[in-house]
């Protein structure tokens, strides 16, 4: 074992943390720009199914809709 060794494995292992801490960030924005991506489209859907819900109320017609027997 020479003298470089423990510095280049120290040197080594501090490359691996800032790059696993720039990853773990990206991972991170990431996932928040997912999280807000799941709101708007749960946001949109509750929209869509209060606006069908509204259509079909005003489409339905009045009285008895079986047929007569």
């Amino acid at each position: 074992m020479t003298d470089g060794e423990p510095d280049g494995d120290l040197e080594a292992c501090k490359e691996t943390v800032q790059r696993l801490e720039e990853e773990n960030g990206q991972l991170r924005q990431a996932a928040g720009a997912f999280g807000q991506l799941a709101e708007r489209l749960n946001h949109n859907l509750r929209e869509e199914r209060r606006l069908g819900d509204e259509r079909r109320a005003m489409n339905r017609p009045s009285g008895d809709r079986r047929a007569a027997s």
